[in-house]
């Protein structure tokens, strides 16, 4: 599914936290799977899946939590509100084995719109066989239990062998997977519950359901018959053991004899030892964690029906700098790593949405932990919008465990301006920088004179310029010479290597030192001649690229930053903006307005990034008030200018903000476009609108404006009985 070309950017909050467990009491407790999506990850709390049973197939039920404490109960919980829906109280002596289902389905009979039905497994104490026990309720329209229901008891089953795992099949039907590998399938209503079994592998390192009307491409490689269409089908990653190979086995349950039918594809990730986490899409794709950080991604295809095929991978496996981590696909084009690092001596936990098309790190959040000592972790995406994080202790630990909801947001499909300036949040995890590319002679002698420079600053960007002058101007003679241009004419753009343009911007920028506010010297020229002939890009030169432009002090290098480079991020320019607010009563700081139309050129930002960027920069009232003066005057400008739609460049001036005493320049610029200045002009509104309601100051100069747009709306009301006729007419015409 393409993701039209307005979807918003890529989005991680900080998480929830939602409940802390105690330590378990015994080692039997580890019993249990964390999550259903894989066997890898035991602890005594799990998180379960919720799901609703309706006539479009199976879906996640929004909002509704289910988690299992050994020994203790299964908690349904309200994410909205974080209280408990219904609590199962837990018999100490039964070790569940899986972690809890809930299936909720519109009841057969009667008038009760739903019933909600709980399943678990308890494994036997000779660990031969599981008893699933069932608990059902009954539900109104607003999913709440009813008061008045009768008693519904709880019942149970037994499979043969330990289930690790339950999944809905349907409003009838389960399937389970067990810890030795086996998938079987389950008709709880019925006498012999267990319905068929399929052998996979004992190492499962991610099992995932798929829905066979939206997840339909892995579930046409079964090549079934349209009236033989599968229930539903499970795709795992497993291997038969350490050393083996893992490999993608696609299991579908069907309602006629085969009930289980099984395509298996080996992957190219090595052997199982060195596998960290994997994570399967119901596309195909196919993501790998291995122990050397290395992060492989490639795609199974379906070149005819029953056959499973990896495709070549596209480029070499990036490497990060991660050694704990779990996967989970968000999307065809997003995977969210979900990892644990240390810095400074204590345990962090990080969530990045990678781009797996073009490997980068498009959002990052990273937060504390709210308990010590955490060693695993485990994430499940139980919910649309939510993923399910839980920090266990390591081995041996006296800690903790937690569960926290990740809130998260991403379009359909993965988009290249949504990669656009991300080379900043992707370096700090990846293992080392990629292998510079040999650079022609003539590059490479001015990449050896960068290392000769002097020791001194000021002396450095002297000699960088110099040098820097002398390499362009005998460059320009080599191509002039080589393509037989006359003298005269205009030598195209020197084609210079990224690499090269990343280690002369890092000699010619100042270091980035955090909270140094002079002014540092730097090689403004060669800066100069970069941006102006579009050599940088955000995403692909120097680190911390804003801030050091930004510690030159130097303002024809900053609008040069804005001209020159369509791929800063909404935080950069909002930081550039704040910077024209803080010195715009400086010699020599050019006007707010002209700062801002270029803010406002295109490509336009995203909204829920640029709005959370204006939060983090600008802050104050005043700043606030005289931007949207700014947008008042534009508007008033486009609005008010000829028919003929072109709006003159007028005079800088001196202005104040009504009923305010802020004066500022208003710049001799062009207005950005209506929609540029409207859109902007509702971020900043929407943004600061709760601030606004304490500030009496700002009311005013508020009520006016409302005022005025009121009565442009009524004018243009009035014009737009004018284009009929006009297009009428025009339209009879013939054209001169």
């Amino acid at each position: 599914m393409a993701a039209p070309s307005g979807a918003p950017a890529p989005l991680l909050q900080t998480p929830i936290q939602l409940s802390t467990y105690g330590r378990a009491r015994t080692q039997r407790t580890h019993e249990l799977c964390a999550s259903s999506t894989s066997h890898q990850h035991r602890s005594s709390v799990a998180v379960g899946e919720v799901v609703r049973v309706s006539g479009r197939g199976l879906r996640r039920r929004r909002g509704l939590l289910a988690t299992l404490e050994q020994g203790v109960a299964i908690v349904l919980m309200d994410l909205h509100t974080q209280t408990p829906v219904h609590t199962y109280t837990l018999a100490p002596s039964d070790h569940a084995c899986t972690p809890p289902l809930v299936v909720e389905a519109r009841a057969t009979h009667g008038t009760r719109p739903y019933l909600r039905t709980t399943y678990y497994g308890v494994v036997a104490e000779d660990g031969a066989h599981t008893r699933v026990h069932v608990l059902t309720e009954h539900l109104d329209a607003r999913g709440q239990p009813l008061a008045a229901a009768p008693d519904t008891p709880p019942s149970s089953f037994v499979v043969p062998g330990v289930l690790a795992t339950l999944h809905p099949m349907g409003p009838t039907a389960l399937c389970a997977t067990r810890r030795d590998g086996a998938v079987a399938l389950l008709h709880p209503n019925e006498t012999e519950a267990l319905a068929a079994t399929h052998t996979v592998a004992p190492l499962v390192f991610d099992v995932q359901r798929l829905c066979p009307t939206a997840d339909a491409l892995l579930v046409r490689a079964t090549g079934a018959a349209p009236d033989d269409a599968p229930l539903g089908a499970l795709a795992l990653v497993a291997a038969d053991n350490d050393a083996a190979p893992a490999c993608l086995h696609l299991v579908t349950a069907h309602a006629t004899a085969p009930f289980l039918r099984a395509q298996t594809c080996a992957l190219p990730t090595g052997s199982a030892r060195h596998l960290v986490s994997c994570a399967v899409h119901s596309s195909g794709r196919v993501a790998a964690l291995q122990s050397d950080g290395r992060l492989v991604s490639l795609r199974v295809e379906v070149p005819s029906p029953g056959v499973l095929v990896p495709a070549p991978a596209p480029a070499p496996a990036p490497a990060l700098r991660i050694a704990c981590a779990r996967l989970v696909f968000l999307s065809d084009s997003h995977l969210l790593l979900v990892a644990l690092h240390t810095e400074a001596g204590k345990t962090r936990a990080a969530a990045l949405v990678w781009d797996v098309d073009l490997d980068a790190v498009l959002a990052v959040v990273e937060w504390s932990l709210s308990v010590s000592g955490a060693g695993r972790v485990s994430a499940a995406r139980v919910l649309d919008d939510h993923v399910l994080v839980q920090m266990d202790p390591a081995d041996g630990s006296a800690f903790k465990s937690s569960i926290a909801a990740l809130p998260v947001s991403v379009p359909p499909a993965g988009l290249l301006r949504h990669a656009l300036g991300a080379a900043a949040r992707t370096q700090p995890w990846l293992a080392a920088p990629p292998a510079a590319m040999a650079l022609p002679p003539t590059q490479h002698a001015l990449r050896a004179a960068l290392d000769a420079l002097p020791t001194e600053p000021a002396a450095c960007m002297r000699a960088l310029d110099e040098q820097f002058r002398a390499w362009v101007r005998d460059e320009t003679e080599r191509v002039r010479a080589a393509e037989h241009i006359k003298a005269g004419r205009k030598v195209p753009r020197l084609a210079i290597d990224g690499a090269l343009v990343a280690a002369v911007l890092d000699r010619a920028l100042p270091a980035y030192v955090p909270g140094v506010a002079g002014p540092a010297p730097f090689a403004r020229e060669t800066v100069r001649f970069l941006l102006e002939r579009g050599y940088i890009s955000a995403s692909a030169t120097v680190p911390h690229l804003v801030p050091r432009v930004q510690a030159t002090h130097d303002w024809s290098v900053r609008m040069l930053l804005l001209r020159h480079v369509p791929d800063l991020s909404e935080a950069h320019a909002m930081a550039l903006l704040q910077a024209a607010l803080a010195a715009r009563d400086e010699a020599g700081a050019p006007p707010v307005a002209r700062v801002l139309q270029h803010v406002l050129a295109p490509p336009s930002f995203s909204k829920p990034a640029l709005r959370m960027a204006l939060r983090t920069h600008i802050q104050r009232d005043d700043d606030v008030l005289l931007l949207l003066d700014i947008l008042h005057m534009w508007l008033d400008r486009q609005l008010t200018a000829p028919l003929d739609g072109r709006v003159p460049r007028e005079a800088e001036a001196l202005r104040t903000v009504p009923h305010t005493s802020i004066a500022y320049r208003t710049g001799d610029v062009v207005p950005p476009s209506l929609a540029a200045c409207v859109s902007f002009a509702e971020d900043l509104l929407d943004t600061f609108f709760p601030q606004w309601i304490a500030a009496p100051r700002t009311h005013a100069f508020l009520r006016d404006w409302a005022k005025g747009v009121a009565q442009h709306v009524q004018a243009l009301q009035a014009l737009e009985r004018l284009r009929a006729p006009l297009a009428s007419v025009s339209a009879r015409v013939p054209a001169a």
